[in-house]
């Protein structure tokens, strides 16, 4: 799958457009759509409730766009704004990511054999992920889920470049040296 650019050169144009005419906000939905869908499916426990809470970002911000700034923000931080805070605290859930998800797997998957491998390793990374502070996962999520640059992130969470990076590489030291560990005991 081929992901779209950090935004589109013509967002500007779009979003007035968008404005007056609700059918060009489908070029903005087409292009953010699998950048939101993956951030959100990294922090979600299962792909109907990705799916749910995705079309919901994209219908609240279609029905909001008057309030849209882009001086304030970026037009992806913009959709997100408090979606997946405001689903959890809606469900007073915690943001962990279900061991179910795991499961599933498409026609065309690997074998028995290489499946378990893959399951343990999922189920290792994910332990491992629990260890970590929520500002991590979340950093670590834009990052990989939703495939945003370190610029991007830093706009999206008031960070700097350089300490969404300093983020960026403690968390995953801090997984490698878990996994590292956990493969050293055997467990």
């Amino acid at each position: 799958m081929k992901y779209a650019s950090a935004t589109l050169p013509s967002e500007p144009a779009l979003v007035r457009q968008a404005l007056v005419d609700p059918a060009a906000f489908a070029d903005l939905y087409d292009h953010y759509f699998p950048r939101i869908w993956n951030y959100v499916r990294y922090r979600m426990d299962s792909s109907p409730v990705t799916d749910d809470l995705t079309s919901g970002i994209f219908e609240r911000a279609l029905k909001k766009l008057h309030t849209y700034d882009p001086a304030k923000a970026p037009f992806p931080a913009w959709l997100l704004g408090n979606a997946i805070t405001d689903y959890y605290r809606s469900r007073q859930r915690r943001r962990w990511l279900s061991l179910d998800v795991l499961g599933e797997r498409s026609d065309d998957a690997p074998g028995p054999a290489e499946m378990m491998e893959a399951d343990e390793s999922k189920r290792e990374l994910l332990e491992a992920l629990g260890g970590l502070s929520e500002r991590e996962c979340d950093v670590l999520g834009l990052k990989f889920g939703a495939l945003m640059g370190n610029r991007r992130i830093a706009e999206m969470t008031g960070l700097s470049d350089s300490n969404v990076g300093v983020i960026i590489y403690r968390a995953v030291g801090k997984l490698r040296d878990r996994l590292a560990a956990k493969g050293q005991t055997g467990d």
